[in-house]
């Protein structure tokens, strides 16, 4: 009987902290939700060693009113084990049109999926093209870090 009550008491407990909140992050319309089936994140290696970690967001398809047809738009989330290091980043070749450090108080900040407190967040603009496929490229230290996104 013990073991009957501790089962019942045990499952109400579990069910009851999944409240509304906890599952509102995963329902459909969710910004976190979109955030996360549109990112990608990739370890930078440089000769064998971890150097680094990049963390892309694809947000054209996120929020589609938001986020324009001229321009393809990213998230893009950069840590660095050299800071010192330069760095150069193009989509299918072609170098962004603007960077724009993320503020903290940006709700997008908050919603960062695969979120790396010890990189720096920018939202990065680059001309459209008629490609189906996006390839994000990271050249560091000689060494080609790359992530590729399709296009709808």
């Amino acid at each position: 009987m013990f073991n009957y009550l501790l089962l019942v008491f045990f499952t109400i407990f579990t069910l009851n902290s999944c409240t509304a909140k906890n599952i509102d992050l995963l329902s459909d319309d969710s910004l976190y939700k979109l955030g996360l089936e549109n990112t990608k994140v990739k370890v930078v290696l440089y000769k064998d060693n971890v150097e680094g970690v990049l963390n892309i967001t694809y947000l054209n398809p996120t929020d589609p009113k938001e986020y324009d047809k001229k321009y393809n738009v990213f998230l893009t989330g950069i840590y660095l084990n050299d800071k010192n290091e330069k760095y150069n980043i193009t989509l299918n070749d072609k170098k962004n049109i603007s960077k724009e450090l993320l503020d903290k108080s940006s709700s997008l900040y908050k919603n960062i999926p695969s979120f790396n407190p010890y990189s720096k967040y920018y939202i990065m603009k680059f001309e459209k093209d008629k490609s189906k496929k996006l390839i994000f490229k990271l050249n560091y230290k000689d060494s080609n870090t790359t992530i590729e996104f399709k296009t709808f």
